[in-house]
């Protein structure tokens, strides 16, 4: 009885494991950049909405009001 065996072409599997690696490493690096978009933004929405925390002034005139307040004190 004979018994065949399949050899693969050894350059071939090579190709494919390169190309697959490649397409691994392309969705990774787009993994990577979606989520450093995602904390970007949450940071500037964070940091818009919380402007007094770093010293900044806000646009409202509530804060303007409640300097003026605080100098009049003193």
């Amino acid at each position: 009885m004979a018994v065949a065996f399949y050899i693969p072409d050894q350059a071939a599997l090579m190709r494919k494991a390169r190309q697959q690696e490649q397409q691994i490493l392309a969705m990774r690096e787009a993994h990577w950049r979606y989520v450093a978009s995602v904390v970007y933004d949450v940071l500037r929405q964070y940091l818009q909405a919380t402007p007094s925390i770093l010293g900044r002034t806000s646009s409202s005139g509530s804060t303007q009001q409640d300097k003026s307040s605080n100098s009049n004190k003193k």
